[in-house]
Order: C-alpha cells, then structure tokens, then sequence
C-alpha cells in the first residue's frame, strides 16, 4: 500500500541525495533502488571524515576538561553530535546491500497489496497514508535541507575555533592554509551527505511504519467498521494469516537491518539533549562563557530539538504498531461473527491466533520499542536536565 505519492517522494529524495553520494539510486524503469559503486566509495569516505573528526573532538574534550568549563561544556556537545552523524553513515557505508535488499522488499509488497486488493487513489486508507506521509515528512525536508548549513555557519563564524581541524597548526604557516584550502568544502559536504543520507532514512521509516500501522489498525481487526476498511481481507481467514505473516516478516527485516542501531542512537540523541540543555542554560552562558562561545553553541543547539522530536516520533510509532497488533490479535478471537466465518474458518483462525505474536521493531536481546520507551526516553532527558540544574543551583 506504498501509494504513488509516496513512491514519487522518496524518488525524488533519492535524486537530491546522489547529488551528495547517497549510495541508494533509484531505477525508473524497474522502480527499484540499486547500490552506485562510485557513490558508495564517497560514502565511505566520508564515513571516515567523521570518524576522525569525531575523534579529534574527543581529544579536544579531554584538553579542556580542566581548562575551560564553557568550551568543555561546547565540545561535549560536539563530541555527541559527530558520533551521532559517525552512526548515521555507517548504516550506508557498512550496510548499504542489505538497506537495498530491505527496501526493495517493501517497495515490492506495498504494489503488490495495492494492486491485489485493487485501491485507488480515492479509498480511505490511501487518503489517510498520504495525509499522514505529508505531514511527517514536509517539515522534514525544510530541517534536512537547513541543519548543513546551520551547523557550516559556526566556521564562518567562528573560522579560528578549536573545534576545527586546521587550527592545529600555527597561523600563517603552511599546513594551516593547506589544510584551511582542503577543510571547508569537505566539511560542508560531508553534512549534505549525512543529511541526505538521515532524509532517505526518515522518509522510508515513515512510509514503512505507517504502513504496518494502517493495515493493522484498520485493514486486519475485524472490529473495524466498514466504511473505513478499504479491503476485504477480513472476509477470509487465509488472507489475514497471509497479510499479517509478510507484516512480520518486514517488521523482522527491518529490525535485523537497523535494530543494532536503535539503543546507541537513543543513548547518544539523550546525551545530546541533556548536554545542550546545560550548555544552553549554564554551560556557555554563565561563567567563562563570552561572546564567541554563545556563537558557537547557539548554532548546533538549534538542530537538536528537531533530531529529539523526530526521534520519539518514530518510537511511538513502533510503539503504536506493537499495541495495535495486539489489540489486533484479540480481536480475532470475537470477530467471527462480524466476519461472517463458517465454522472451518473460526476453527483455522483460532488456530492462526495462538501462533501471533505482536509485531514489534526491536534490536534482538537488547531494546524492543513499546509505548513506555518513548516515555522513557523524554523522562531521562527532563531528569538529566533538572540535575544539571540543581548542579548549578548548588554551585
């Protein structure tokens, strides 16, 4: 049930991004996504940028531990987000065959439903995906396309910050203006990369879990009304059995793809939120903090409120998708009679629903994602900002 509209969207994002090496292209005459060898080297590349960035903020962090509490405070901050965007192009550079195969896979389910249960752009739950779609991924683009170059001003700026890797050398020498020559442009198109490359993610996971959610919210429980139900997948046990198995099996792909991911970028999305919170109300604006560090910590704060929204988005997304498939399930066991099953069909559909288990996104042994994890989430980023705050109160 991935419609035209989100067909064209992602489309066209895949394009935008290969204009910054997004390893993902997209072939109009198969309509599917195959992996650039070209595009995939820069990816790796870039991979590496951030890593050793992400490492040269770390010895930088350690240098001001004693130094200076304000700039401290700037390059823990710093520290959390290049190892958030260190993560975000590993997934392309370690992983970008088995993103394809997982996309391609759900690319191709979401034709076939459309066409087998005959949809058109007018049933209801076609109508409600693109509502939904739209709304999501709208601001999304306008964030994606502005945090480069908000996050680039700082070397504007602020050219002769520490936090940049050509200030290492001394001034007027010949490595500085070397190196000053080679830093800009790949900085700045290292961020386009990535945020290219977090755009194609937001906008597939957003089509994917709205996906599961519709049809098993409305197409799958056989308590829903029918003037909201588009199909007749209800009307046979065989096929809700059908339907709610490649649910599962998608839910599994993409837990198995990106589920390793899930508690390292919640860890490090909290830290960001509860170092910015400090840096933001005692870090850089108290003390030691004068006017060029407000500078340089105003402008990657703006960015992080946008990455925390959207990151407890998706949690009570698949939050919704568990506790809908639930609800689901158990409504199957009266649904029968609504239905209009013979005795046969309430027999196999017992059966059936003895051997569902609720779909869920998880990362195997470690993290599954409920309703409570969101919740969770936002509770450990308001205490870890109102310790921050007594900290100060008590200094």
């Amino acid at each position: 049930m991935l419609t035209d509209l989100f067909v064209q969207e992602f489309r066209k994002t895949i394009k935008t991004g290969n204009r910054f090496s997004c390893p993902l292209i997209w072939d109009d005459k198969r309509g599917k996504l195959y992996v650039s060898a070209k595009h995939h080297a820069h990816t790796v590349i870039i991979h590496v940028f951030f890593c050793f960035l992400t490492s040269f903020i770390f010895i930088q962090l350690i240098n001001y531990r004693n130094r200076d509490v304000a700039m401290f405070n700037f390059f823990q901050l710093a520290f959390y987000s290049f190892m958030a965007t260190s993560i975000g192009t590993c997934i392309f550079s370690c992983q970008s065959e088995d993103v394809t195969r997982s996309w391609n896979s759900l690319i191709l389910y979401g034709r076939n439903f459309y066409a087998r249960w005959e949809l058109t752009a007018t049933s209801p739950a076609i109508i409600a995906f693109n509502r939904t779609y739209l709304a999501i991924t709208r601001p999304a683009n306008l964030i994606f396309t502005l945090q480069p170059f908000i996050v680039f001003s700082h070397l504007l700026f602020q050219p002769r910050h520490p936090c940049h890797i050509p200030n290492i050398f001394p001034p007027d020498s010949l490595p500085f203006l070397l190196t000053f020559l080679i830093y800009p442009p790949m900085f700045l198109y290292s961020l386009l990369n990535f945020a290219s490359l977090m755009n194609t993610v937001f906008h597939f996971c957003a089509g994917a879990l709205e996906l599961v959610l519709t049809i098993i919210r409305v197409e799958l429980r056989t308590t829903t009304r029918g003037s909201s139900r588009s199909t007749k997948i209800t009307d046979h046990p065989a096929d809700i059995a059908i339907v709610y198995r490649c649910l599962q099996l998608i839910m599994k792909d993409i837990s198995v793809v990106f589920g390793i991911y899930l508690p390292t970028t919640q860890a490090i999305l909290g830290q960001m939120a509860i170092s910015g919170g400090y840096t933001m109300i005692g870090g850089n604006w108290k003390g030691g903090g004068d006017a060029s560090h407000r500078i340089a910590s105003i402008l990657p704060l703006s960015c992080i409120p946008f990455f925390i929204a959207s990151w407890a988005a998706m949690l009570s997304c698949a939050g919704n998708i568990l506790s809908e498939s639930r609800a689901c399930i158990q409504s199957w066991k009266q649904g029968g009679a609504l239905a209009g099953w013979s005795g046969s069909e309430v027999k196999y559909m017992s059966k059936f629903r003895k051997s569902c288990k609720p779909i869920d996104l998880k990362c195997e042994g470690i993290m599954t994602i409920t309703k409570r994890t969101v919740i969770k989430f936002m509770q450990g980023i308001v205490r870890g900002i109102l310790r921050m705050l007594l900290t100060l109160g008590n200094k």
